[in-house]
């Protein structure tokens, strides 16, 4: 599994046996398809308007299943070959979305969008509806700002946002309750799967469900701001938030990272030293012991066996990741990978202010 260390290493080059997608000789410090992601700004967002909208979180059931939320109720679905905006009751920004797909029993995600105000959105396959978190007796002062949610199952929901907010419904959203937390800071994200969740929040956060309650993890010197939150299972979670920070419960204990350096590339792999981006990281997903970071200033990041390589691709700020494993027809070469026997890939969507969309190829395991 990843363990970022102190000093990394250049990955994915392989000297003087790189190709270019045109073909013909690549240069000794070309990028070797095989190992590289692949990267595409994808299609136009189809809206009118003189100001791109802001997406601040991406989510998605299947290849051709995936939600952006973003900048005044904006709700967007893909079909896998565009985008579509999709009409939902009026509400504020929507920050946060998650959901749970289709099974043998329902042909249709279940998906719950949250944001501020209070506002929480709930899309039961059919139709969207606007509900109502607690407030006044149950706790929760009315419109209280919601930053992010998480599914573990159909009906289940747990809302985090400000003032140490955290809301959870386990009856399809026909109630809510207020939980207890053991902090008062603001949370921005949560992360729910294999039994367990993680939520996190300003000031080094970190919450953890032990199965009964709520636990405050602490690591000494960490007091940055938390926002992303992202695992393969409760025993392997990563957080990560302001002036680049990374930390993960890898082992049992909280630990933060402290890499020193990266190998920068841009879209046509140029190379070269650079220290750790001091970026404010926003999200995490990962495939097969890689795990990619998303973050402002364009930040994409791509960590794999004690290596980080650093992809300049766009400028803006860049808020949410959502991935997942592709299965490729054989000799197809699928998702702009070279075909060499390969029986998958992995895409993932990411999605940021000002209309930002990338998609990004990685290829799987022969």
């Amino acid at each position: 599994m990843l363990a970022l260390c102190a000093t990394l290493a250049l990955a994915g080059c392989k000297q003087g046996s790189g190709s270019s997608d045109g073909g013909g000789d690549a240069p000794d410090d070309a990028c070797d398809l095989w190992t590289e992601p692949r990267f595409d700004a994808g299609p136009p967002i189809p809206l009118g308007g003189p100001i791109p909208p802001n997406f601040f979180d991406v989510w998605g059931a299947a290849p051709d299943d995936i939600w952006a939320v973003g900048s005044a109720g904006l709700v967007m679905h893909w079909d896998g070959t565009s985008w579509t905006e999709i009409q939902v009751p009026l509400v504020g920004d929507l920050l946060g979305i998650s959901g749970v797909p289709p099974d043998d029993t329902n042909p249709a995600p279940e998906i719950w969008a949250v944001g501020l105000g209070g506002a929480i959105l709930h899309y039961d396959g059919t139709t969207w509806t606007q509900q109502q978190m607690p407030f006044d007796d149950g706790g929760v002062p009315m419109g209280t700002d919601l930053h992010a949610v998480a599914s573990a199952g159909r009906g289940l929901a747990t809302a985090v946002g400000i003032d140490a907010t955290m809301v959870e419904t386990v009856t399809g959203g026909a109630s809510w309750t207020k939980k207890s937390v053991p902090t008062q800071e603001t949370l921005n994200g949560i992360w729910s799967g294999g039994g367990g969740s993680v939520a996190v929040g300003n000031l080094g956060t970190i919450l953890e469900w032990d199965g009964a309650a709520w636990q405050r993890r602490r690591i000494s010197g960490l007091t940055a701001h938390l926002k992303g939150v992202w695992g393969w299972d409760p025993g392997n979670v990563f957080v990560l938030g302001l002036n680049g920070t990374l930390a993960t419960n890898q082992g049992g204990t909280w630990t933060k990272l402290a890499p020193a350096a990266v190998q920068p590339r841009d879209i046509e792999c140029q190379q070269g030293p650079a220290a750790w981006p001091n970026v404010y990281l926003r999200d995490a997903w990962g495939a097969e012991g890689r795990i990619v970071l998303v973050g402002w200033s364009g930040t994409i990041m791509v960590g794999e066996s004690n290596v980080a390589t650093v992809y300049q691709v766009t400028e803006q700020r860049l808020e949410s990741i959502w991935g997942t494993r592709i299965i490729d027809t054989p000799g197809g070469g699928d998702g702009g990978i070279p075909d060499a026997g390969l029986e998958y890939h992995y895409e993932a969507s990411i999605v940021g202010v000002t209309g930002a969309i990338i998609k990004v190829w990685l290829h799987g395991n022969p």
